[in-house]
């Protein structure tokens, strides 16, 4: 793992040809990108570990962060890329210090021209981003923070969280969206530097006890899509949280512990070239968990022939063949 006779920059290579290889160049390609903690109970002799903040327990975990993004075509997310950040503090004087929305940005550019759209969580929504989409002429489909500037029109500018006193709840409307029922308010207007978009002030909505929660504002710069393509499309960026977990559930993620640089970014870069062979191996609407045990008992199953054993040994025996896989 640690060896320098390996390339890790010929490594992600395979992984992105062996993506582009697979994709229909004929349906639409979506980019998304985020970021996830790997995290380290044990060690902290590891390079690149620091003190992160982790939304899960609400506190701070030691544990890397690494910047993900990567390429959705009909429901599969399949990684593409792959940068751990570090905190100013854990910077060496002789290295450069570079934020999320630096390495984002860097991973927008390799990919804007091969894609249709950009999917982002509101921590990425910065004014670059976002009009870096608009100049390549690709849409985007965003959360944004509540104190962001937005212009009903080119008079009055107000955070987004202050229109909320402006609408009459009366005109939210009710959308029916993947088992999910929403309140939905939509208005067209201008992000400073930016341009022209599309604001739905949505909350999700229980129709049993009419209640409603949290208001959120999803943003897109396609005005001409309906309030339902809308949540529809920035519901797609959901399959970069189930790829998270898989990697950590099904690929042992978080268990492997090596310390150099050049270990931990290859192990990184190993887990999604992984992820990619089972979701391209894919015969059926299964998990990657559920792929990954359907090929250890095919290999196994095979092994078996091969000692003229019988095959229903493989169904007698699975508890046991899987402690030895």
């Amino acid at each position: 793992m640690n060896s320098k006779s390996v390339d890790n920059d010929k490594l992600n290579q395979i992984n992105v040809d062996l993506i582009e290889s697979k994709l229909d160049s004929n349906k639409v390609k979506d980019f998304i990108f985020d970021d996830t903690l790997k995290r380290h109970k044990y060690s902290k002799y590891i390079f690149g570990l620091s003190s992160h903040h982790d939304h899960l327990n609400g506190g701070y975990s030691l544990s890397h962060n690494l910047v993900t993004g990567g390429i959705l075509q009909e429901k599969h997310f399949y990684p593409t890329n792959c940068e751990l950040y570090q905190r100013q503090v854990d910077v060496c004087e002789s290295s450069t210090f570079i934020t999320k929305l630096d390495i984002a940005q860097a991973m927008l550019e390799e990919w804007i021209d091969k894609v249709d759209n950009i999917l982002m969580d509101n921590w990425y929504s910065s004014q670059k981003i976002l009009k870096t989409i608009v100049n390549h002429k690709k849409s985007f489909f965003t959360m944004l923070k509540k104190d962001r500037n937005f212009k009903e029109n080119h008079k009055t500018k107000r955070q987004l969280q202050e229109y909320k006193k402006y609408i009459n709840p009366k005109s939210y409307k009710k959308v029916f969206v993947n088992n999910q029922w929403h309140l939905v308010h939509e208005k067209i207007g201008f992000l400073p530097k930016v341009g022209k978009v599309k604001v739905l002030f949505t909350k999700f909505y229980d129709p049993i006890t009419r209640r409603s929660k949290k208001l959120h504002y999803l943003c897109t710069n396609n005005i001409n899509l309906t309030i339902e393509e809308v949540l529809i499309k920035y519901k797609d960026r959901w399959p970069i949280e189930t790829f998270y977990k898989d990697i950590k559930q099904n690929l042992g993620f978080e268990k492997c512990i090596i310390r150099k640089e050049i270990g931990v970014k290859r192990h990184f870069l190993l887990s999604f070239i992984a992820h990619s062979l089972l979701i391209f191996s894919k015969k059926k609407q299964l998990s990657c968990g559920e792929t990954q045990k359907e090929l250890k008992y095919s290999y196994i199953k095979q092994i078996l022939q091969n000692y003229g054993l019988p095959s229903h040994n493989l169904e007698a025996c699975k508890k046991e063949l899987m402690i030895l896989c």
